[in-house]
């Protein structure tokens, strides 16, 4: 494992923070896993910048603790946490050099020039700019200098490396680039990332860890793959990805399983858990949906009568937005040379998805 290796981790226990009457965070318990990649998922005002500036100190929170260690670290200072922080604007200092800019936190804390210099150069070359550490920022690219700046954060070994959207500024092919090097320099430095992005692809494509905010809530913490697949609210499920929901108010149920008449069809659903409430929704991904001319009668899949609303031809796929009997509305993506792909709208079809592929959860 890398020098730079996290030590510790750090729990929040019940974290709140308040603005009046508005609640910014609501009783957050969300533990920072060694040497893991935490990615704070949400919309705007979801709460999950505040909660990275409680973890890095610049703000106070009203109610709970942040512990380290065993000790309570919530009111220390953020210069005395040991933490690194990358922040959406590089804030780079333009007078200086790469190697400047990055050798700057380490000249605060009094090191050697000759110690300085080592660890410059390391970090720099992890993050595959040490042919560059001459150069002015305005000399480099948006990506080059985003990669100073987390060298930067980087090179003082913190315990724990923020990064609050570091990514937002940059368009769509430098994002996807800075993406795989974010992957690749936390490999090498075995750092904890605590990353905090409003982008759901990316999140799923960095993090080992994701914890989904909404409004000031922790909704649910997991890996990519539970998240996506074994979504515990509607919220994540549509938040996600895309879904399609069935409503399934008036459930009947039995144990763990539960089941609603669409026309001459029943659609069916599991859960680990048991409701009690009588108003649930069956969420369905749709790579999940096969399209066919009959229905399907396999009694391991849920079959349901459709008719074509619309088609969108996007090359090697086309979208087709369904309506079933019911009203509800859904969408499939189907090869675009599957004759079923074309046709008129107001097309009778058939739509089938495994039973276990549907997740049950309140409305």
């Amino acid at each position: 494992m890398s020098e730079m290796n996290i030590k510790q981790s750090l729990k929040a226990t019940g974290i709140g923070k308040r603005y009046g009457n508005f609640v910014a965070l609501d009783d957050i318990h969300l533990d920072i896993q060694e040497g893991e990649f935490l990615t704070l998922l949400g919309p705007s005002g979801s709460g999950k910048t505040t909660f990275l500036m409680i973890l890095a100190g610049f703000l106070a929170p009203d109610a709970g603790q942040l512990i380290r260690a065993g000790q309570d670290v919530t009111r220390v200072p953020p210069e005395k946490r040991n933490f690194g922080m990358v922040f959406q604007g590089y804030a780079l200092f333009p007078h200086m050099t790469v190697a400047e800019n990055v050798d700057f936190p380490l000249k605060l804390r009094g090191m050697k020039p000759t110690e300085r210099e080592r660890k410059v150069n390391r970090i720099l070359d992890v993050v595959g700019l040490g042919a560059h550490k001459g150069k002015k920022p305005t000399q480099l690219s948006g990506g080059q200098q985003q990669r100073v700046a987390i060298a930067r954060a980087l090179v003082f070994e913190p315990e724990l490396l923020l990064l609050d959207e570091p990514l937002s500024a940059l368009d769509k092919n430098l994002r996807e680039q800075l993406q795989s090097e974010l992957q690749r320099i936390h490999r090498e430095v075995g750092t904890s990332f605590v990353f905090v992005t409003h982008d759901q692809g990316e999140a799923l494509a960095l993090s080992t860890r994701i914890a989904i905010f909404n409004q000031g809530r922790l909704e649910q913490a997991g890996s990519p793959r539970d998240i996506y697949e074994r979504p515990i609210s509607r919220f994540v499920a549509e938040f996600i990805g895309k879904t399609n929901t069935f409503d399934l108010n008036n459930v009947q149920r039995e144990g763990n399983a539960y089941a609603r008449k669409i026309g001459e069809h029943w659609v069916r659903g599991e859960s680990d858990r048991v409701y009690v409430q009588e108003h649930l929704v069956l969420a369905v991904r749709p790579e999940h949906l096969t399209v066919d001319d009959t229905p399907r009668t396999d009694p391991s899949f849920n079959s349901l009568q459709v008719t074509v609303h619309e088609r969108v031809y996007q090359g090697p796929i086309t979208l087709m937005n369904l309506r079933a009997l019911d009203g509800t509305e859904l969408q499939i993506s189907v090869p675009s040379h599957n004759v079923l792909s074309s046709g008129s709208a107001g097309q009778s079809l058939y739509i089938s998805w495994p039973i276990s592929a549907g997740t049950v959860l309140p409305y």
